[in-house]
């Protein structure tokens, strides 16, 4: 699950990290901000995948290599991301759930 930290620049952070993530990247990055663990974060699909959620206020789905960790672990991925609001129409939180695929 990530946060929006704020809105302009927009910015994540992790809330909660599961354990199958967390022993793909090597370490549980739960409670950072995804621009501190992850180099140029900001040029990745998964930051536009982020940016899209948020201002589409619509869920996304992307399949295909890595874009935050080493791709020598994984072949491939898939990942749905789901926006939420506490508000009932911000999106402050995006719940994602990626099925790794050696």
């Amino acid at each position: 699950m990530v946060d929006r930290c704020c809105k302009d620049p927009l910015d994540f952070s992790f809330r909660l990290v599961g354990t199958g993530v967390a022993e793909y990247f090597g370490s549980d990055p739960t409670g950072k901000r995804l621009a501190d663990v992850f180099d140029n974060f900001e040029d990745t699909f998964a930051y536009r995948d982020f940016h899209d959620v948020v201002d589409l206020q619509e869920p996304r789905w992307r399949r295909g290599m890595p874009a935050l960790a080493p791709a020598s672990k994984i072949e491939r991925l898939e990942r749905i991301y789901l926006p939420l609001a506490r508000n009932g129409s911000d999106v402050d939180v995006i719940l994602c759930f990626t099925v790794f695929n050696p």
